[in-house]
């Protein structure tokens, strides 16, 4: 929830000094953004995880990683290699400096998401275990 912390300190930051720059409202919308996957991201955990336990199979099991892997892909890597592609407009753009913003602070939230993708992982063994 550090997005959370970043989004009291940048809405006091604006409403103490009673100005929005670029880079401010950059930064307060990347916010914003990074918050709301956050809570996407729980959700969807809490979904998939219950969906796997409720009938254990190595097609549950996959769907639940390939929902993962994309969670990180679309919240990380494309801010990334969106802003990456435009390096000349990133100072004028707001929305690229958002992007920016948001592939960073959702660094975290991929971290998270990857060690529940191992622990997705846990099911699919003790299948292969077993005969």
């Amino acid at each position: 929830m550090l997005p959370a912390l970043f989004f009291g300190a940048c809405l006091a930051l604006i409403i103490g000094t009673h100005a929005i720059t670029q880079r401010r409202l950059a930064f307060f919308v990347a916010l914003i953004l990074s918050l709301l996957s956050d809570v996407l991201l729980l959700v969807l955990i809490r979904f998939t995880v219950r969906w796997v336990l409720a009938k254990t199979s190595v097609l549950r099991t996959a769907v639940t990683l390939l929902i993962q892997v994309a969670v990180v892909y679309f919240l990380v890597l494309v801010p990334f290699g969106i802003t990456a592609a435009y390096p000349k407009d990133f100072q004028q753009s707001v929305l690229l400096q958002t992007l920016g913003i948001m592939g960073g602070l959702n660094r975290a939230t991929a971290q998270s998401d990857l060690a529940h993708t191992q622990q997705a992982l846990l099911p699919a063994r003790s299948i292969s275990d077993h005969p």
